[in-house]
């Protein structure tokens, strides 16, 4: 289970029974408890459908993302059989398949993998248009509306808009660029399907300036701006499975390099969505990198059809030793995600033995993923990772300190991971401090230890 299942199926949980979105997780932080206005608006309303429809469950709301991927494969297929033979399909899906980050993301409810579909969707619209310039102003129109819809699921996916002006701007078709931004409008008015009055963009500008998630332009503007374009290799140099995927690229771009590719149209529009989401992205997550990964694979396969054309033997050489290394690390990443993910919930045992009945009068710090199994059992579950947030702006919030912020919340219990026991200070906290501030520690092992407020109003049914 990854936590962003919890934490985006909680906002579709509550769109679903309420009729709006509100966070238990997240409460203190920028008033989430009592709305939430940035969220993933599409991802919310399709988990919340998804609800409405067959009930509340981890697997049905990751079977969403599932649904895209699937989408991708068939269009990415279509396309690609018009470009190369089998081999280099039959290649492009092993790359595919063997990236740890599409591995893990295909079944994750996150808007990763939609945005890489409706992305990869508003490609093909593109390109279409360069070939097919009778039907352009449907086209623009019908790029602009996947632009939009990209922009309602993530707010990162206005970078679909300025990629798709940018790519028809180069290729001269002006007219276009209306019908396109036209279509985007309709798409992106979904993100404001729950604003109810002008006060709601007041609330949420409060949300997003107040969030310790979001990294804010401070300072000279065009020097922030150009700081997060230099910095972007972080995102693409962050881990092994980013790594694997940017040598992809880099080791394609040397090859290529003064032999233009026959479709400049992907690689203009790659190049934009990497610099605009250089410059409009809050963070530098390795997970969008997702985004990318179909335009890499498709450069990639450029490459290698230029290594044969021109015969470079040792280049050749080099590609079979690094489609070795690159599967070798997809093999090793994939299995530690297995393991870790999808292995018996680690903290089913203590749930299990400490909250055998329902809770109902209770509320409880605990992992977000307690929500697929114990949220009909407490009043409410508030986040842990809410506290490391907290911290951000008052590093007194550790140790017993941290129990009392939970108790000035109404919490009852506080169940806290091996993430979290270090960097709430709970490691070395002794039994005799937590029972003088009217706290007692009623489950401890590796992973997991549990507190209990002794002077909460809890009562057990």
């Amino acid at each position: 289970m990854h936590i962003d299942d919890a934490w985006l199926g909680e906002h579709a949980y509550f769109q679903s029974k309420l009729g709006y979105v509100k966070s238990n997780f997240m409460e203190g932080l920028t008033l989430q408890e009592i709305r939430v206005l940035c969220h993933h608006k599409l991802m919310t309303l399709q988990g919340a459908l998804v609800i409405d429809t067959f009930g509340f469950g981890l697997f049905l709301l990751k079977g969403i993302s599932l649904v895209y991927f699937t989408i991708f494969l068939l269009l990415s297929f279509n396309y690609l059989k018009d470009k190369f033979s089998s081999t280099y399909i039959y290649l492009f899906y092993l790359l595919l398949f063997g990236s740890p980050l599409v591995f893990e993301f295909a079944f994750v409810f996150r808007p990763e993998i939609p945005l890489m579909t409706i992305g990869f969707s508003l490609y093909l619209v593109l390109e279409r248009l360069k070939n097919n310039p009778e039907n352009g102003n449907y086209l623009a129109a019908f790029g602009g509306l996947l632009a939009g819809i990209g922009f309602s699921t993530h707010l990162n996916g206005v970078i679909f808009l300025l990629a798709g002006i940018t790519v028809l701007c180069l290729s001269k078709r002006y007219r276009k660029v209306v019908f396109f931004v036209i279509g985007f409008l309709p798409g992106a008015a979904v993100y404001f399907y729950d604003y109810r009055s002008l006060e709601d963009f007041n609330f949420f500008v409060f949300q997003v300036y107040n969030s310790p998630l979001v990294e804010k332009i401070e300072g000279n503007f065009v020097l922030s701006i150009l700081t997060r374009i230099v910095e972007e290799h972080l995102r693409f140099f962050h881990s092994p499975p980013e790594i694997i995927i940017s040598i992809i690229l880099v080791f394609s771009v040397v090859l290529l390099y003064k032999r233009k590719m026959e479709d400049q149209t992907l690689m203009h529009y790659f190049l934009a969505l990497a610099l605009f989401l250089a410059i409009f992205s809050a963070n530098k997550t390795s997970k969008y990198v997702i985004i990318f990964i179909p335009y890499i694979f498709i450069i990639y396969l450029n490459a290698i059809q230029t290594v044969r054309k021109f015969e470079y033997k040792n280049a050749f050489t080099f590609i079979v030793l690094f489609g070795v290394l690159y599967f070798s690390i997809g093999i090793i990443c994939e299995f530690n995600l297995i393991k870790s993910r999808y292995s018996n919930d680690r903290y089913a045992d203590a749930f299990k033995k400490c909250f055998i009945n329902d809770f109902k009068s209770c509320s409880i710090v605990a992992p977000m993923q307690l929500i697929f199994y114990g949220y009909n059992k407490f009043k409410s579950i508030q986040s842990q990772l809410l506290y490391t947030e907290l911290q951000k702006s008052d590093k007194s919030i550790t140790g017993i300190q941290f129990l009392e912020r939970t108790r000035s919340f109404g919490i009852d219990f506080a169940m806290v991971s091996d993430t979290y026991i270090d960097q709430l200070g709970l490691l070395n906290l002794s039994k005799k401090e937590c029972e003088s501030h009217g706290f007692e520690k009623i489950y401890d092992a590796e992973n997991i230890r549990i507190y209990k407020n002794l002077n909460g109003g809890c009562v057990q049914h």
